[in-house]
């Protein structure tokens, strides 16, 4: 049986806050679509941005961390602000907490998209969640 597989990434908050939903099972292939999508978002973006990552269906990630971090340059972009992952299994957490300390940025686990929002909000009270992006 087929394990189904896509990523999506979308504006949450226009400009400040992207909502990143992986599936399946991950490879080089997909990470480097996605770092260019990301590093798109985050150059159109006003900074800081922030990147929530619902992990909820993602099966596994390649296990090479050199080929991995090598690209997910998006993770040294200066306009990027937190990263927060949820719903992340076992296998992708400890993959995750190998590659982050190799970057500049924190990654912050939570349980589910409701935290990740809180989360953000606590960290940067400049977001407007209530969609007024002229202040």
């Amino acid at each position: 049986m087929a394990v189904e597989k896509y990523y999506d990434h979308r504006w949450l908050v226009p400009d400040r806050v992207i909502l990143s939903t992986l599936v399946g099972i991950g490879t080089l292939e997909d990470i480097e679509a996605t770092d260019q999508i990301l590093l798109d978002m985050l150059d159109s973006g006003d900074a800081p941005v922030h990147i929530i990552v619902n992990c909820t269906d993602l099966v596994s990630v390649p296990v090479n961390l050199t080929q991995v971090l090598s690209r997910m340059t998006h993770l040294h972009d200066p306009n990027l602000g937190k990263v927060v992952a949820y719903g992340v299994n076992r296998w992708v957490r400890f993959m995750a907490t190998a590659i982050f300390p190799f970057t500049k940025t924190q990654l912050q686990f939570t349980n589910s998209l409701e935290e990740a929002i809180t989360y953000i909000k606590q960290a940067d009270y400049t977001v407007d969640w209530n969609g007024d992006n002229d202040s």
